[in-house]
């Protein structure tokens, strides 16, 4: 080879040998092309075209520590062509260096014409993205679809951050003009379920999945999303198929064998999550996540090799941070469950603080809508329900026994557990910021108005669950926010709050990895103030509705099981059963944190958790015994 090609170096010039090398490379025939271009560097180091279809080579090879030099040599040469500067950016992108690949990219926009620049758009928008920068993306990714706005792919782009950053009526309106643009187009389908997902939507999610199949049976994460839609349904048997289905596609992916772990730890079967943990972590020994569920599931030892990795990890500057609050929760709850309490105390604060750094956390501004929220009820207004159904609200603090009661209750047939509902919060806010009859308040609703919030919640609710029973639980904590909407649009409504020592709550609520809409429990002082107004609130609505809302204390249950389960069916205006007090025997699954919990006998082991961190929790309980709006607001 080495012959041929100095003969053809011999006979021919440089721009020659560059043709023939363009030739084989848009043949395929990389190998050939990169000996010819090394040719024409070696004399002439600083030729642009070969310099940059060089690196070209080298990227799709992944071979990036090859093709910086190459990459480099060519931004040296200053050639203004913007596919130079596309590529450079595009290896910068891939290495991680944003900061440069953001650099290339605005010189290709400079040296663009009008008609390419959308290119370099597009690719600035991705970037921006990766770096967290939204809202400039968003701004490049309509800049393009200016000049091109049926293009496919800047629109399933543009509608997937806007999806991931919650915008997800936005998204649905991009997904479906794709979907009319070319009703064959994959992705589309899948992004559009996703989004009906994300708001509850899951029939029509479903109608989206099997679309996406009708194209591509095949596909390992389409089986992974349906999977999932079935656990939110809480239709274990068809997620785990779905599951398993998406495991026989692709056997070395842990995701599969990690949701399965998730849905028996829903139902409390510990060792059967273990084991699918474990099929996980064989397969991706380094997955913080998963370290943290099986550190939830079951009690290692600490010189575990699983445990030394993660050790490890924590402590170098290369571990992503979203990968070490994972790690740190898990290392929280092993050192706690080996009774080694300051060292988990120590490991739960580095996780804590680390989601806090990126919270932008304001007690100021919930306090502020709270108290908004306390002067809008209760109405003056006599609504008698509509529709047949009568939901059951089990409010409180988050870990303060909320499941514990949805366990019991539900032991009645005919009452179905719906977990966790975000459509009360939902509406109720939206209600304050812009009102249902224009830009008015809740003082402004009127019997109409009521009805239709009714109709709105329960089509939500059967959208959730199409065969949703007339009486079914709701247990969004916060609902103790909305009392008075809840009870303006249910007036009969059943409202159960569900209370414990508010140190173990609050223990109980730092040293768990919460999501969303728990900002606050990242930092022991807010946390003290985020109790502390839920208690005022709680004061507030018995006083306005007395009588209508049933106060379960856990303590109590606990020293009395039996009598304190009659008490709460009595109030349900249920007759006792015996087989009621076992809630440990309800076969629902329960996702939430305390989904073992409520499938073992009872026990008082969480009673006075506080205490094997009182040397670390001062600040918590000197705010704990503030209890005031007054406090709140200092």
């Amino acid at each position: 080879m080495e012959n041929i090609l100095q003969k053809k170096l011999e006979k021919k010039n440089l721009n020659e040998i560059l043709i023939e090398a363009n030739k084989l490379q848009n043949e395929g025939k990389a190998l050939l092309a990169e000996e010819l271009y090394l040719k024409i560097l070696d004399n002439r180091h600083d030729h642009p075209d070969a310099n940059h279809n060089l690196s070209v080579i080298l990227i799709e090879q992944n071979r990036l520590k090859e093709a910086k030099k190459y990459i480099e040599e060519l931004i040296k040469t200053n050639y203004p062509l913007p596919q130079y500067y596309i590529t450079s950016s595009k290896f910068y992108e891939i290495v991680g260096d944003f900061n440069k690949a953001i650099k290339m990219v605005d010189i290709a926009i400079s040296l663009s014409n009008d008609e390419e620049r959308f290119k370099s758009y597009y690719l600035k928008g991705i970037l921006l993205n990766k770096t967290k920068k939204t809202i400039e993306a968003h701004e490049y990714y309509e800049r393009c679809l200016k000049t091109h706005p049926d293009n496919i792919t800047i629109l399933n782009t543009y509608g997937a951050s806007l999806a991931a950053n919650n915008k997800i009526l936005e998204s649905i309106t991009i997904f479906q003009k794709i979907n009319d643009l070319n009703p064959d187009f994959f992705d589309a389908h899948v992004n559009l379920g996703l989004a009906y997902q994300k708001i509850y939507k899951y029939s029509m999610a479903l109608q989206c999945y099997n679309k996406a199949l009708q194209i591509n049976p095949d596909h390992y994460m389409l089986y992974i999303n349906i999977g999932a839609l079935y656990q939110s349904l809480r239709n274990s048997k068809k997620a785990i198929e779905s599951y398993n289905k998406a495991k026989e596609i692709n056997p070395d992916d842990p995701e599969a064998y990690n949701n399965i772990a998730i849905i028996y730890g829903e139902s409390g079967d510990r060792d059967n999550a273990y084991k699918y943990y474990k099929k996980a972590l064989d397969l991706k020994p380094f997955n913080p996540k998963v370290f943290r569920h099986v550190c939830l599931t079951k009690k290692l030892k600490i010189n575990d090799p699983l445990v030394e990795l993660m050790s490890k990890k924590i402590s170098e500057e290369s571990t992503d941070d979203d990968d070490k609050v994972e790690i740190a929760f898990g290392l929280g709850t092993l050192f706690e469950s080996n009774e080694r309490y300051n060292e988990a105390f120590n490991f739960f604060k580095i996780g804590n603080d680390l989601l806090r750094s990126k919270s932008g956390y304001n007690i100021k501004e919930v306090v502020k809508t709270a108290k908004s929220i306390l002067n809008d009820y209760p109405l003056d207004i006599n609504y008698k329900n509509q529709m047949p159904f009568s939901p059951i609200f089990i409010i409180g603090m988050p870990r303060s026994a909320t499941t514990l009661v949805e366990s019991i209750i539900t032991n009645e047939p005919n009452i179905d557990s719906m977990g966790e509902l975000p459509y009360i919060s939902s509406m109720a806010l939206q209600i304050k910021k812009d009102g249902i009859i224009g830009p008015s308040a809740a003082k402004k609703l009127k019997i109409d108005n009521i009805e239709i919030l009714e109709k709105i919640y329960i089509n939500q609710v059967q959208d959730t669950n199409p065969e949703v029973k007339s009486i079914f639980t709701d247990k969004m904590p916060y609902n103790f926010l909305h009392l008075g909407f809840i009870k303006t649009i249910f007036p009969k409504s059943k409202i159960i709050y569900t209370s414990r020592d508010s140190r173990d709550n609050c223990i109980s609520i730092y040293n768990l990895k919460l999501y969303g809409k728990h900002l606050y429990s990242n930092n022991l002082k807010d946390l003290g103030k985020y109790y502390n107004l839920h208690i005022d609130m709680m004061k507030h609505w018995n006083k306005i509705y007395p009588d209508e809302i049933y106060n379960f204390k856990y303590e109590d249950f606990v020293k009395d099981p039996t009598n304190e389960t009659r008490k709460l069916f009595n109030y349900l205006e249920i007759p006792y059963k015996e087989e009621y007090e076992r809630f440990d025997l309800n076969n629902s699954n329960f996702r939430t944190a305390s989904n073992f919990q409520v499938k073992e006998k009872l026990n008082n082991s969480s009673i006075g958790r506080w205490k094997n961190y009182k040397n670390h929790i001062e600040q918590l309980i000197d705010t704990l015994d503030k209890k005031s709006f007054i406090d709140l607001i200092k």
